[in-house]
């Protein structure tokens, strides 16, 4: 019990108030000051630039996290570091000035701004972290500084409003789910940087009529708004708002990626006889997919690959296809040719 209090005491020797808006702590061997939680209930809030005669330069873990009657923050130019959750569930925060002092926005830094609408990123930030801006619904605009190297897994998730995002040729990392479900976006530009794209980093966007990469890309390519791979032989990702129900896949192509027609709106593909892969759920959810054609050169089809593929009654493969029959849906009857 007396070790319970001793502990208590010491942690409340460290946190402290200022007026009665904030707690706050010394960091950096006292040279500092960090915000570690917003207790006021201002709709417009302005945070101190000092305290105690030492600059406050970080805005902590949770800070402001659901002080949903905010509506706008002004940071001061002495902070560097926002840190996991700092503005999260702040779902009337409508302005937030962010000065270039900072150089850190941590993941899930905004998720939940729901009438969040723009934001402009500071120079000095290099990654956009985790779930950042993950359902910031409302937000339809955003600017990346040229010095940002990764965008995160999910950093965008679910930005339905999103309307247009310019990727710095900076940018080598995009990660899984990065921008699924913004469903207003209608193109996106992989510049010549860009070394790796995680799975679905481009999923559920419904409006996405063409991904297009920069020539000198050394690693990704695309085709008529399709994304693949640099020699085309793996096509990754098709986008789902791209007009017309049918698609001829080029004869360069031998793998179809993980997703790569994953909620697609075609009701005919036509595989050509150089494919010999099909990767796990490829197809998954094509509702509305009723012929597609596999070649005899496919040796392997991966889990789950026609899941929710609806209007697809039959599939024929070969005997050498190597799949599992409990990975298929029971609308479709597959059909051996040999």
């Amino acid at each position: 019990m007396n070790k319970i209090i001793f502990v208590i005491i010491v942690l409340c020797s460290f946190v402290k108030l200022y007026g009665n808006d904030f707690s706050y702590e010394f960091i950096d061997n006292g040279s500092a000051v960090r915000i570690i939680r917003y207790n006021g209930r201002n709709d417009a809030v302005v945070i101190p630039q000092n305290i105690e005669n030492l600059p406050v330069t970080e805005i902590g873990y949770q800070a402001f996290n659901g002080c949903i009657f905010i509506n706008s923050i002004i940071i001061p130019d002495s902070v560097t570091a926002i840190g996991n959750y700092a503005f999260s569930r702040c779902f009337n925060l409508t302005n937030i000035t962010i000065p270039n002092s900072v150089t850190f926005i941590g993941e899930w830094a905004f998720l939940f701004c729901e009438r969040l609408a723009s934001i402009t990123i500071p120079e000095g930030v290099t990654s956009i972290e985790r779930y950042t801006f993950s359902n910031c619904i409302n937000l339809t605009d955003i600017s990346l500084p040229d010095g940002i190297t990764s965008i995160s897994d999910n950093a965008f998730n679910n930005c339905k409003s999103l309307l247009n995002i310019i990727i710095p040729n900076s940018v080598a990392f995009i990660g899984e789910y990065a921008f699924t479900f913004c469903a207003s976006l209608k193109t996106i530009t992989i510049p010549e940087n860009v070394i790796t794209i995680g799975n679905n980093a481009f999923s559920r966007c419904d409006s996405l009529v063409e991904i297009v990469v920069e020539e000198a890309n050394k690693i990704f390519s695309s085709s008529e708004g399709v994304l693949f791979n640099k020699d085309k032989t793996i096509l990754i990702k098709f986008p789902i708002g791209r007009e017309g129900l049918s698609y001829v896949i080029p004869a360069s192509v031998t793998t179809i990626g993980n997703y790569a027609f994953s909620f697609s709106r075609l009701t005919d593909i036509y595989l050509p006889s150089t494919i010999t892969l099909i990767e796990e759920r490829a197809f998954n959810g094509c509702f509305f997919l009723s012929n597609i054609n596999i070649p005899e050169s496919v040796t392997y089809i991966g889990r789950y690959a026609f899941m929710a593929c609806r209007e697809l009654r039959n599939i024929i493969i070969s005997m050498h296809t190597n799949i599992d029959k409990e990975d298929f849906p029971n609308n479709i009857r597959i059909i051996y040719r040999d």
